[in-house]
């Protein structure tokens, strides 16, 4: 047989939602791949009920001793001979034009490395759409991981020159930086996904681990931009990246400023002719910090107006209520202070 374009990596463990996952990728309109499913020493009796497959595109591997997700995503990709590598976990479903929409983006963007897609998100289906250009991706990544890493096609050139590691629940985001500090990476808006989330999913199960490894990251994409943080800046960085509605402290919010100016001046360094979306964002990042933190009064939008002017940005109407919200705000405090 000729090489295939694209190789498929579904590693699998102990869950029997990898049928459906597997008939979503024979079910692809684009035709020409392999899919090698690995089982990564189960033990329970799942992998037999992908041995009946009778499609010489299918691959089953039993691993012998169990190794984790990155250890067998990464005896995939030894094995892969494809042009394209794609990712596909155990308990999710790919959409039947997802291989077609994903190979012809990279066939005609021969710069970019590899692509996200957007996709349903939980038993909802709930859409997840990323940050789409090369400069939006790298601007969110300083905040959180942006992309659901099972929507994933890669050269394979490049998977197999970055192979995972052990960073527990975050590999994907430590992977992800690697790939992107060599050339770009994009999220396409098609939707051709289905990511499940389940109660015993991993990210589930080790939160805080996951939460301290994405502070990691998120240090080192704000590096990258010529913008070292602190401990507490890293801190900050995770309250930035996922909004939190509990209210911040008036030193944490001017503090929050002060690290997006400069994250902000790294970024368009680092970005020449970049449109204008840090500043956009930086802005809008710090004004939902500020709207529920609007008790803290007048020193509040104070300190979000300063950071509107140094970023040379217009008023605007949300940012108007944001305004009459901490007036409010600090009025009721001086009245119940009477």
């Amino acid at each position: 047989m000729s090489d295939p374009i694209v190789s498929v990596i579904l590693p699998f463990f102990r869950n029997p939602l990898v049928v459906e996952a597997v008939q979503s990728i024979l079910a692809q309109t684009f035709r020409d791949f392999e899919l090698i499913a690995i089982d990564d020493a189960s033990g329970n009796g799942v992998a037999d009920l992908l041995k009946d497959i009778d499609d010489p595109r299918f691959r089953l591997v039993i691993r012998e001793e169990n190794g984790g997700e990155n250890k067998t995503r990464n005896h995939g990709v030894s094995l892969a001979r494809g042009k394209y590598i794609a990712f596909q976990d155990h308990d999710d479903v790919s959409y039947p034009n997802r291989f077609q929409i994903q190979v012809e983006y990279l066939d005609r963007h021969p710069g970019v490395l590899g692509i996200g897609t957007a996709c349903h998100y939980g038993e909802s289906k709930e859409l997840h759409m990323g940050p789409a250009t090369m400069d939006e991706m790298w601007w969110a990544m300083i905040f959180n991981n942006h992309v659901m890493f099972p929507t994933v096609m890669v050269r394979a050139d490049v998977a197999k020159r970055y192979p995972f590691g052990d960073l527990v629940a975050t590999e994907d985001y430590r992977w992800l930086y690697q790939v992107m500090r060599e050339g770009g990476f994009v999220n396409i808006p098609e939707v051709t996904f289905h990511y499940r989330m389940q109660a015993t999913s991993l990210s589930m199960a080790k939160a805080e681990l996951q939460l301290t490894n994405l502070d990691l990251y998120r240090a080192k994409f704000a590096e990258a931009v010529g913008t070292v943080c602190s401990l507490d800046e890293v801190r900050l960085l995770r309250w930035l990246g996922t909004p939190r509605q509990e209210p911040w402290s008036i030193e944490d919010l001017r503090a929050a400023k002060s690290l997006l100016v400069r994250l902000v001046d790294g970024f368009q360094r680092t970005h020449p002719g970049a449109p204008p979306l840090a500043r956009v964002d930086a802005l809008a990042r710090l004004r939902f910090a500020s709207t529920v933190s609007a008790r803290g009064g007048w020193a509040v939008w104070a300190n979000w107006n300063e950071l509107r002017k140094e970023l040379a940005q217009g008023l605007s109407w949300s940012a108007l209520r944001l305004a009459a919200k901490c007036l409010v705000s600090a009025s009721a405090g001086r009245t119940k202070a009477k």
